[in-house]
């Protein structure tokens, strides 16, 4: 695995599958969208929620450091004990935050969203 001068590496504590990478692997290519930064077609790389520690850092990198905390948020090939990732596809775990609980970011984020939006409509 190498890491870029853009890039991180990650050792993944905690590995999502969303009904997504459930479509992909079953072969349903979904339309492109905003979501997607990489067009979408085979071979797709599964994986986009998972969270663990920066074990490299490249050179051009500014936000993080080697053992920083993070929950990934793109498509990065993350069905892996380690993956490499851009800045933008990752955020910093609150300070406190369970791993466990910060792997599943996405899902945790997206799910409070969409309460609150029917909470809004109520």
């Amino acid at each position: 695995m190498v890491c870029g001068d853009d890039e991180v590496i990650v050792k993944n504590q905690l590995i999502g599958i969303c009904g997504s990478d459930k479509s992909f692997y079953r072969g349903q290519m979904p339309p492109k969208t905003a979501e997607f930064r990489q067009e979408p077609c085979f071979p797709f790389w599964l994986g986009h929620e998972s969270g663990g520690t920066i074990v490299e850092v490249g050179a051009k990198v500014n936000e993080y450091k080697i053992g920083d905390k993070v929950m990934a948020f793109g498509w990065c090939n993350n069905f892996a004990d380690y993956f490499v990732a851009k800045e933008f596809q990752l955020q910093p775990v609150p300070t406190g935050m369970d791993m466990d609980l910060a792997s599943l970011g996405e899902l945790l984020l997206s799910t409070y969203w969409m309460v609150s939006l029917k909470l809004l409509k109520s």
